[in-house]
């Protein structure tokens, strides 16, 4: 092969490092893992900014992270934060290339350490970063996430999901009912996929759907009246973790007391 052919690219200026922050949480893992290192790359108004890309070159991070998208989401983030009136200890946000098909994906997830360190990551896998309005949306959801940590009516966790440690995916079904609910009726911009057998679904059907799905694949059976009733209830009002943790456990679910969830629940019960 001819030595033309090979070209090494000089190692992109915008993906060195400028700084680590670790994240340690109130919740560890099963295990007791805790520590959360994110990298930053780039700085935007004030917000920190991590890509994580399959090649690190200046062509693939122009194509998935263009500069100009990159600061308008700065501002966009900022201005979110503003009108939450949330100020954590530092905002950080990671733009995460897909691995593509059998990866598990989500559109974003929020990380908050218990030194108010927010990080927002966003994972490319259905939409570009140029579709600013769609990721609007979900950093709108995850700053409400990072809220109901700031604000203490809801632990920071560990961020990775055991299947030891019991259904957490209801806790977010559950508080996904207060946040998007708080979104939808104070004009907020919002992202949700309605179901394929219910295409004309409105956001809390969306919700509601995702519940009841759930705890069918968790051998719940629960009657559709008393799940409208849950939906109903928490729609648009704030919630903490407390009542959430009981209205899982009257749907028939349990978290168990032995992990550091566990252990976390019991011991801030009713008025901790």
């Amino acid at each position: 092969m001819p030595l033309e052919w090979y070209r090494v690219e000089p190692f992109p200026e915008r993906l060195r490092v400028r700084r680590r922050h670790n994240l340690t949480f109130e919740v560890s893992g099963p295990k007791g893992e805790n520590g959360y290192e994110v990298e930053v790359h780039e700085y935007y108004n004030g917000i920190g900014f991590s890509y994580q890309l399959l090649l690190e070159t200046t062509t693939d991070l122009e194509r998935i992270a263009p500069a100009p998208v990159v600061e308008r989401l700065s501002l966009i983030a900022n201005g979110i934060f503003k009108d939450l009136e949330l100020q954590p200890k530092a905002l950080l946000v990671g733009i995460k290339e897909s691995p593509g098909i059998g990866s598990v994906n989500y559109e974003g997830r929020a990380i908050v350490g218990r030194n108010r360190l927010v990080y927002i990551e966003l994972e490319l896998f259905s939409f570009p970063l140029q579709d600013v309005d769609y990721w609007e949306g979900i950093l709108w959801h995850e700053a409400m996430h990072a809220k109901y940590i700031l604000e203490g009516r809801w632990p920071s966790i560990w961020p990775f999901y055991d299947p030891d440690a019991g259904p957490l995916w209801a806790l977010d079904c559950l508080v996904h009912f207060s946040i998007d609910g708080w979104l939808e009726k104070n004009n907020k911009p919002t992202v949700y996929w309605a179901p394929p057998d219910e295409p004309d679904a409105d956001f809390k059907s969306s919700r509601l759907y995702e519940l009841r799905e759930g705890l069918q694949n968790s051998g719940c059976m629960v009657a559709e009246s008393v799940l409208t009733k849950v939906a109903d209830d928490l729609w648009g009002r704030e919630t903490n973790i407390r009542e959430v943790w009981k209205i899982l456990q009257e749907l028939g679910l349990t978290i168990p007391e032995a992990i550091p969830l566990g252990q976390y629940l019991i011991s801030h019960g009713e008025d901790g």
